[in-house]
């Protein structure tokens, strides 16, 4: 009997070892504000400093939910227990009789940034003594200028936020306003270029500091975290990082991430290359292109693609300077208009006919005579004109289905698209490819990823960086393989 009893206490105990093991991991919430690039709501992983928390913790099997709020109320909050933690802090004498301070995250730099025709230059505050500075509740600028404004060197005028005190610089009502090097630079990039003009930043550091995870002193967030647990756990995540390579990475590319998820990245739906599943746009190129970018570390939002009509698509690429296109074949007529990263893959452009209808080795000169269908603004429609068909036999459509359809019923004679999308638009709309044939190519062409002119060097040149990684590893091999076998091309 006794026997038994400890058997099932066996089972019974490692049962439950086995369901512990199984249970998800911790979860913590952490109270932050808005201090774009290193934290934001609107930035990619949440800003600089939000993506390194949740990198380390996760390390330690730990998820973090942030909230955002007034940097007071995050700190406050905090304090009282309502969060587990708040992030971004500089270390002052009196936060340390409240709260616990983990290795530093980041630095900070601290300068006073002014309006450009206003000369500013001291080595002691009380040479700036009478000018209205601009700061926001709940922020140390330093011992050093905190001191001041407490002995009301300057007179004070307060902002909800750094944006509110930038507007308020460039307005007059303040002469001076402290804010991280990086923070106030990222803010006046975001504002119209005659206002950011009227602004300069002082090189005179007010102070260099390390940016810190707070948790309160004496309150614990549950049983199994406590505030000094979570602090050794992010302290040993963070460490990790370092070791991994992690933190680097994400230090260095920064402002790559925040340039990236600035653009729009467009496609139209012309399978293999682009096509849209009840899961969102797949094929060829968008596999590529999303490849590249999580190599490069941008966030799912980033990654997010729109499928337009090709004409649709090609004018916004012309008239939005954020304006991705993909995948484009690069023409003598196209190559200076745009910025390109290339190429993706090979696929020529042909002239496509019912089977037995014309021969082959036509040249197009003998097929002026010849309705030929082509997508507007296409490659296709685009070399057409340039061969000098007749315009009114040259049927321009918003998609390549209706070119197939409109072959196969003879309502025209011919269609110009590239090979390999052209079977796959057949066989979509039950049309079998071997009842047509390929009776001229009009180009041999590769696909590209275009870029609107104004979008800068350095993400086209970490764009083909960063595909040329994937043609030296095999990977893009791979992934053409993998979405030709998918679409049945291959």
């Amino acid at each position: 009997m006794k026997i038994i009893n400890l058997l099932l206490y066996l089972m019974l105990n490692l049962g439950a070892g086995v369901v512990n093991a199984q249970e998800p991991a911790s979860s913590i919430k952490v109270a932050v504000g808005e201090w774009p690039p290193y934290v934001s709501q609107h930035l990619p992983y949440g800003g600089l400093i939000p993506h390194l928390v949740q990198r380390a913790l996760k390390e330690q099997g730990i998820h973090v939910d942030f909230e955002y709020m007034p940097w007071e109320q995050a700190y406050k909050k905090t304090l009282a227990g309502e969060y587990d933690a708040t992030v971004g802090w500089i270390e002052t004498e009196e936060r340390k009789k409240e709260m616990h301070f983990s290795q530093a995250i980041s630095h900070a730099s601290i300068v006073l940034f002014h309006r450009t025709e206003s000369l500013v230059s001291w080595e002691s505050l009380t040479e700036l003594a009478e000018l209205r500075v601009g700061t926001v509740p709940g922020y140390s600028y330093g011992a050093l200028f905190d001191g001041a404004l407490k002995n009301d060197v300057f007179e004070r005028l307060s902002f909800e936020s750094d944006v509110d005190a930038l507007k308020g610089l460039i307005k007059g009502e303040i002469d001076l306003f402290p804010a991280d090097h990086h923070v106030g630079q990222y803010l006046l990039d975001e504002l119209p270029s005659e206002s950011s003009r009227q602004i300069k930043f002082d090189e005179h550091e007010l102070m260099n500091t390390s940016l810190h995870m707070l948790v309160p002193l004496e309150l614990a967030s549950d049983e199994n975290l406590s505030g000094r647990s979570i602090l050794n756990k992010f302290n040993q995540g963070l460490q990790a990082l370092g070791r991994n390579g992690q933190y680097q990475e994400i230090i260095s590319n920064l402002g790559l991430v925040n340039s990236l998820s600035r653009l729009q990245f467009l496609t139209e739906d012309n399978a293999p290359l682009n096509y849209n599943t009840d899961e969102g746009p797949s094929g060829l190129s968008v596999a590529v292109v999303t490849e590249i970018l999580k190599q490069l570390g941008a966030d799912e939002e980033t990654r997010k693609i729109t499928i337009y009509p090709w004409a649709r698509a090609y004018s916004e690429l012309t008239k939005q300077d954020n304006a991705v296109v993909f995948a484009m074949t690069k023409t003598e007529e196209r190559a200076p208009k745009f910025n390109w990263v290339g190429p993706i893959y090979r696929s020529n452009l042909i002239l496509l006919a019912r089977k037995n209808e014309l021969k082959q080795g036509t040249t197009i000169d003998e097929l002026s005579e010849y309705k030929i269908c082509a997508v507007g603004s296409d490659v296709g429609a685009q070399v057409l004109e340039s061969l000098g068909h007749p315009k009114n036999n040259t049927y321009l459509v918003s998609f390549p289905r209706n070119c197939a359809l409109m072959l196969s019923r003879k309502r025209v004679d011919l269609w110009a698209f590239n090979r390999d999308t052209a079977n796959w638009h057949l066989t979509q709309n039950g049309l079998a490819p071997s009842d047509f044939e390929e009776v001229l190519q009009l180009k041999e062409s590769s696909r590209y990823i275009a870029l609107n002119k104004k979008i800068g060097p350095e993400i086209v040149h970490a764009l083909q960086g960063k595909l040329e990684y994937l043609k030296l590893t095999g990977e893009l091999d791979k992934i053409i393989n993998e979405e030709l076998l998918k679409a049945n091309i291959k």
